[in-house]
């Protein structure tokens, strides 16, 4: 608990509240926290950056702030995000922890897709080198490959968070804006048959 004092001499508490940390990779990877109303920053600048989202006003509050990782450097490094709600005199803190992957997988609820059914979200899953998974891949663009035994037509495809009523994160609505796609993708059966997807990290970085 700090304390901080107004104008005029009378003292007022201020709550400093932890928040679950994150861990993101690193090369520039972004990523949204909800932040309160006050403005963000970060204990190391030099490994996280905090940009506010959307301020209000000349005081430049806002809802929400935007992390990036900034750092170069191969190894595990940790920073501390803060935010702060002037009006209700509460500090809001998260702890971020940037790190390499090491290793990526697919996650999915299914494995059956039926004909006309909604598309179903298949997401990526990135991991150091100790197992850890990480908590967002934020805007790090993916190649998808369909590969079908089909000889006329594939029996599912990929379809565009922009042609669907699913919202997707922030960092894929970037990518698509450029033609590209994220972490997390929609699929959809459009044939009977059998098919298998995989993704890999694209970027001269990651190979």
């Amino acid at each position: 608990m700090a304390h901080f004092s107004k104008s005029g001499g009378l003292g007022c508490v201020c709550m400093v509240l932890g928040l679950v940390s994150v861990r993101v990779p690193g090369l520039g990877s972004g990523t949204g926290l909800g932040s309160g109303s006050g403005f963000g920053r970060s204990t190391r600048p030099d490994i996280i950056a905090v940009e506010v989202v959307n301020p209000r006003g000349t005081s430049g509050c806002s809802a929400e702030a935007r992390i990036a990782a900034v750092s170069r450097h191969p190894e595990e490094q940790t920073a501390v995000v803060f935010a702060e709600d002037k009006d209700a005199h509460v500090v809001l803190s998260c702890g971020v922890t940037i790190d390499v992957i090491a290793k990526i997988g697919i996650s999915t609820t299914t494995k059956v897709l039926f004909l006309d059914a909604s598309p179903v979200k298949i997401a990526v899953q990135a991991f150091n080198a100790e197992g850890d998974m990480f908590t967002d891949l934020g805007d790090i663009p993916f190649e998808w490959h369909l590969e079908s035994s089909s000889l006329s037509e594939r029996p599912l495809r990929i379809v565009p968070f922009s042609q669907s009523k699913y919202e997707a994160p922030e960092g894929v609505r970037t990518l698509e804006k450029v033609k590209k796609r994220g972490y997390v993708v929609l699929v959809e059966g459009v044939s009977t048959g059998a098919a298998v997807l995989s993704a890999k990290l694209t970027g001269s970085h990651f190979r």
